[in-house]
Order: C-alpha cells, then structure tokens, then sequence
C-alpha cells in the first residue's frame, strides 16, 4: 500500500487517518521483522530491510510530530 502525499498536507487535521496510517506502520515494521528473523535472509537483504524498517521509523516519527501539533 503506497501512502498519499497529500494525507501529509491536506489531511493532517483528521485523527483517524492519523491512527490508520500509524496502524499500518505497525503492521509493515511486524512484517519486516517476521522476515528478517524468520527467513534467514542474506546480509544484503538484510541490510536492505533493515533500511527501510528505519524510514518507517522516521514516517512513524513524523506523523506523531503532525499529531502532536494540533
């Protein structure tokens, strides 16, 4: 699932977009998890996973800032 640009700009007033899309970082950081623990992959890949696990952090991160600043 790809997310908006524009949930960023236009939505940011709507709590419950707000609380979908943290739901939704949660379900992808389980994920990425569940495959780097439970598929062994290689180090690459790994590496990989592991990166974007970081900018779901930061998405993650951003949303509680906008969240915070109403």
């Amino acid at each position: 699932m790809k997310t908006n640009p524009i949930f960023i700009s236009k939505n940011r007033e709507d709590q419950e977009l707000v609380s979908n899309e943290m739901s939704t970082i949660a379900d992808a950081m389980c994920g990425l998890d569940i495959t780097i623990s439970g598929l062994h992959v290689d180090k690459r890949t790994e590496c990989l996973l592991k990166r974007a696990m970081d900018a779901i952090s930061s998405y993650h991160w951003l949303l509680g800032m906008i969240a915070e600043s109403k």
